[in-house]
């Protein structure tokens, strides 16, 4: 890859070439573990050609279709995604060095062009305080799903730790997994963050420990273990359940969702706590 591309060649999941993303849920779609994501360096090449692995289906435009705009494709094996100029994101997005099981959105491939390269990108499907909006004129979140929802809005900001002025916008890619578009808006990250998290009603019971969550995103100093402490008291309160889009059926949301017992802590870098190399 290009010195000017800073990705790392660590995809989401396995590479679409190779069938297809692997998703860190088990069979019944419970949550698994962070690590279940597997690492490949592969960068496919489209050539225009009958075998190239990538169909394009149709335009997508930023901000109605997606963050950015680009093109909606289907791999040989059924998958879709969006391809986006290389050039659109730049060589500062963050995305770049996201955790690839994490909720900041991150390459799930590098396409190489001929007259350039195209980050291949899971499909977002919807912003996620529009899916909130939707969902709360039709039927309030469940408390299973508002832990799904807040713990993944903790794990993304605690991805963003030591970069407090990172801009963003959450989205919900298309298992309706909310994740954070870097760059993809002027407003800060941990802006974003909070606006979802103030648009969630959660039962009174709940009502305390959901302040604790959004205090946690909103504090001057970001602390990771005000984050970590936080997403520990969402899970206190109920099982992590999927998100239901309210469209012709549920999907998952809960990737990447683990309790922290269950599993090994992923390091983040931190204002005190330098990124691994």
């Amino acid at each position: 890859i290009p010195s000017s591309l800073p990705f790392r060649g660590v995809l989401l999941g396995s590479s679409t070439v190779a069938g297809g993303r692997r998703s860190s849920t088990d069979d019944a779609g419970r949550p698994g573990p962070r690590g279940a994501a597997l690492h490949t360096d592969i960068m496919t090449t489209a050539d225009g050609s009958l075998g190239s692995p990538y169909r394009a289906i149709r335009a997508v435009r930023a901000r109605d279709d997606g963050p950015w705009s680009g093109t909606l494709v289907r791999t040989a094996g059924g998958e879709a995604c969006v391809l986006v100029d290389a050039a659109t994101l730049g060589t500062h997005w963050r995305g770049w060095d996201a955790a690839p099981d994490g909720h900041v959105l991150a390459p799930l491939d590098v396409v190489r062009r001929i007259d350039g390269h195209d980050v291949v990108l899971p499909v977002c499907s919807e912003r996620l305080e529009d899916f909130l909006r939707r969902r709360s004129s039709r039927m309030p979140l469940s408390l299973g799903e508002a832990v799904t929802l807040g713990v993944s809005v903790l794990r993304g900001s605690a991805q963003l730790a030591s970069r407090p002025d990172v801009a963003g916008e959450w989205w919900l890619d298309d298992d309706g997994r909310p994740v954070l578009a870097t760059d993809a808006s002027a407003r800060r990250a941990f802006e974003s963050s909070a606006g979802v998290l103030e648009q969630v009603s959660v039962d009174p019971t709940a009502q305390r420990t959901w302040q604790t969550a959004l205090r946690a995103v909103t504090a001057e100093r970001i602390s990771l273990h005000e984050l970590e402490a936080a997403e520990e008291a969402l899970f206190a309160l109920a099982e992590a359940e999927p998100l239901s889009t309210v469209s012709l059926s549920p999907r998952s949301a809960t990737g990447g969702i683990a309790r922290a017992h269950e599993e090994p802590r992923r390091p983040v870098a931190g204002p005190h706590q330098p990124a691994p190399p």
